[in-house]
């Protein structure tokens, strides 16, 4: 495998576990509107980061560049 893939995959995990947090920190922001509009925007935010993500290792894998 390609540095440019292993260096996707690792980054997706990242996102992932940021995501995975920002749910946690949602719940226990205490109601604070400032804490609820930025774990909500950060989670947005990095959802997205992790989508374009996939499309681009997908698009790889399908090329081949992944073995």
């Amino acid at each position: 495998m390609n540095n440019h893939s292993y260096n996707l995959i690792k980054a997706m995990g990242k996102k992932a576990q940021a995501i995975w947090r920002y749910e946690q920190y949602l719940k226990d922001s205490g109601g604070c509107p400032e804490c609820l509009a930025l774990w909500d925007k950060l989670k947005s935010e990095d959802t997205a980061h992790l989508e374009e993500m996939k499309k681009i290792l997908s698009a790889h894998a399908q090329s081949g560049v992944i073995k």
